[in-house]
């Protein structure tokens, strides 16, 4: 689908539906589809897309434990640095699809998480030019 479209959609089904998510999430894409596809991603590249898709995290990893609608829960908050920084290390050895439901069990920041791995999963499938949303995980 054509940027635009996917930016919108990707707050729609995040119910991030203020002129601030839309203006956020399209700032973020910005910044990652100019991002090196040569380069990996690191913590700083994720932190600033969250800064600018939900300003109010102030790019910082969660202090605060979080458990989903399912019963799963994030990662716990000493542990997200850690497990971010093997995934990010693992990430050449993944799939996008991978990488993209690990960053999503490991929820680092209090919002905005489903925007950022969506962004990182299209980074990583070379999918910027024409982006989708990330396939579903039956296990969750």
């Amino acid at each position: 689908m054509n940027p635009v479209t996917y930016c919108k959609e990707s707050c729609v089904i995040q119910d991030a539906t203020t002129l601030e998510d839309h203006l956020g999430m399209t700032s973020a894409y910005i910044v990652i589809r100019n991002h090196h596809t040569y380069d990996d991603i690191e913590h700083a590249l994720i932190q600033q897309m969250a800064y600018l898709i939900h300003p109010s995290t102030l790019g910082r990893y969660r202090n605060t434990p979080v458990t989903f609608a399912n019963g799963n829960s994030g990662a716990a908050p000493e542990f997200i640095f850690r497990q971010l920084t093997l995934l990010l290390n693992n990430q050449r050895d993944m799939t996008p699809t991978e990488f993209y439901w690990g960053f999503e069990k490991i929820h680092p920041f209090t919002d905005g998480n489903g925007r950022v791995g969506s962004l990182l999963y299209n980074f990583l499938d070379c999918g910027l030019s024409n982006p989708e949303h990330p396939p579903s995980d039956p296990a969750w």
